[in-house]
């Protein structure tokens, strides 16, 4: 869907890997063809300031945004679940970025490995609910409305801050912790 918006509203620089062609079964069971996947996507979309990848694993989603020419890739992740429980996948991706290096010169300027930002603030949901997908639609979109605003300056060091506010759950006095966009 964010991929219609993105040709209707003549956004060119964006490009996305296909949940559904690259997932938690495909990385156990078909690692190679999942590599040769990654790699396909990459060639394919080189020309790409970011690349929006929407991973599931162990019944949790999260967002991972590629920067090709930085070598990076920032994880936003509603849980911020350990990095280890999906670190099949990092390494497919390491496997795939090193074939991709050698094939594409000159698309980014320190040829190195993918360095994992799994560290940045992003919107949090509660422990023990399942709104992960909700959340990586709502990174999406936040994404993407700094996106249209113009700056990739501000995206590529997109940040969060918290805020107290008041949940349902506890409406008294006590209050929990949201992250919002800064900007």
């Amino acid at each position: 869907m964010k991929m219609q918006e993105c040709r209707k509203s003549g956004i060119y620089n964006v490009g996305f890997m296909d949940p559904n062609v690259i997932h938690e079964e495909s990385v156990c069971q078909y690692p190679n063809r999942t590599e040769n996947n990654i790699l396909m996507s990459l060639k394919g979309q080189h020309d790409r300031t970011f690349i929006l990848f929407p991973y599931n694993f162990d019944f949790h989603w999260i967002l991972l945004v590629i920067e090709i020419d930085r070598s990076r890739v920032n994880v936003w992740d509603s849980l911020k679940k350990p990095l280890e429980l999906y670190q099949n996948l990092v390494h497919i991706m390491q496997r795939a970025w090193s074939r991709f290096l050698k094939m594409q010169l000159g698309v980014t300027s320190t040829p190195t490995e993918l360095e994992f930002n799994h560290n940045k603030p992003c919107l949090r949901q509660n422990q023990g609910t399942n709104l992960c997908g909700y959340y990586v639609c709502e990174h999406m979109h936040f994404f993407f409305q700094r996106y249209q605003e113009g700056d990739t300056r501000k995206l590529r060091n997109l940040e969060y801050e918290r805020e107290p506010h008041r949940t349902r759950k506890n409406q008294g006095n006590s209050r929990s912790t949201l992250w919002i966009p800064v900007g």
